[in-house]
């Protein structure tokens, strides 16, 4: 088998060149795209710390809204409703359709934040 030199500048012309492509372009774009889903995972899973946070708050204001109510009914012997000025009712159900366009905006406003800051 004849093998011409021409061959053996080729094959390390090809490893010179992947070695460096592979340092000074793969590394850098691979390590920018799983800093954006490092990024995106983080703030995912604040923004559910957040919504917990949200539930908990509100579920704490309709007890204390709930017990003020009772207090007042005790304290004048008649439901509050009857008084001129009476406290709007106010209930916190969790309506889970709103909660999850709620979410879904935040996701894409979010998603659209990192985005801007880390332009490809």
């Amino acid at each position: 088998m004849n093998i011409n030199i021409t061959f053996i500048i080729q094959i390390a012309n090809f490893w010179v060149t992947y070695f460096m492509l592979h340092k000074l372009l793969f590394k850098p774009v691979l390590r920018q795209l799983h800093q954006k889903e490092f990024a995106k995972i983080l703030l995912l899973e604040k923004l559910k710390g957040k919504e917990k946070k949200l539930l908990v708050l509100q579920e704490k204001k309709s007890a204390l809204l709930f017990d003020f109510r009772k207090h007042l009914q005790a304290a004048y012997g008649t439901s509050t409703a009857q008084h001129q000025f009476s406290i709007p009712d106010v209930s916190y159900k969790k309506n889970t359709e709103d909660i999850a366009v709620l979410v879904n905006e935040s996701k894409t406003l979010l998603v659209k934040k990192v985005s801007d800051a880390y332009p490809a």
